[in-house]
């Protein structure tokens, strides 16, 4: 399949750019309902001041609303792009002879697996042949065997996957693209491998943002302060799975 690299710029930009976008609506958000709930007019009885600051405070919602809902479709809609268009450029291949060859690969690494090898050291020195071969048999034959990666690290890398992140397979595929973007000799393939590995990560990055965001316009507090831990955590885990 072709692959559109102005898409996929354009939706990894977007990624890229979430977590601001998410803090910028959240805190303007928050700055909007204090402005609404100090509201004050002396010409304007009490009753009709708490009148005013409630039709503002649900006109600020109601703008803020438009724009979540917008900034989370994108959002959801380029990561889903990213990982879609990486699924139709990563397949096995269709001829006899080269599915063969890439059956041999992966008995290849298999036995290394059996001799007791870890499935990241036999990647890290994986030629192009052998990780799409790993990337083909890799996750059924962790699933088969209870593989999981021996380090936190490794298995952060799982955690931003839309699979299960405890099913050992999601960590295998993930680790055999981040492989398979170093080897490979199609730029636009390894460019296109890099931002779908870092768009979840981009996500979990913007989500308590967003989460925030979105208590703001349904008119419940908002903790930006919690906010911004989760995302610096997040941020930590998906450097320490980058490493």
């Amino acid at each position: 399949m072709p692959i559109y690299m102005t898409s996929v710029r354009i939706d990894a930009q977007r990624l890229a750019e979430a977590k601001t976008a998410a803090v910028s609506l959240a805190r303007t958000l928050q700055d909007a309902l204090w402005k609404a709930s100090t509201f004050t007019d002396k010409n304007l009885s009490p009753e009709g001041v708490a009148a005013k600051r409630s039709e503002l405070a649900a006109h600020f919602r109601e703008a803020a609303s438009t724009d979540l809902s917008t900034l989370r479709h994108n959002v959801t809609s380029a990561r889903d792009y990213l990982h879609k268009a990486v699924a139709e450029n990563v397949t096995a291949p269709i001829d006899a002879g080269d599915a063969i060859r890439l059956e041999q690969k992966w008995r290849q690494a298999e036995r290394m697996l059996d001799a007791g090898m870890d499935l990241q050291k036999v990647l890290a020195t994986a030629d192009e042949a052998t990780t799409r071969a790993i990337l083909e048999f890799g996750p059924s034959w962790a699933a088969a065997t209870g593989y999981r990666p021996p380090t936190l690290e490794e298995g952060i890398g799982a955690a931003f996957s839309d699979a299960d992140p405890a099913a050992p397979g999601a960590w295998v595929t993930r680790a055999a693209h981040s492989r398979l973007a170093d080897v490979t000799a199609d730029p636009n393939l390894a460019e296109l491998l890099r931002a779908a590995n870092a768009a979840d990560q981009q996500v979990a990055v913007a989500a308590p943002y967003l989460e925030a965001a979105q208590g703001l316009v349904e008119g419940r507090a908002a903790d930006l302060l919690g906010a911004a831990i989760a995302s610096r955590a997040a941020e930590a885990d998906a450097a320490l799975a980058a490493a």
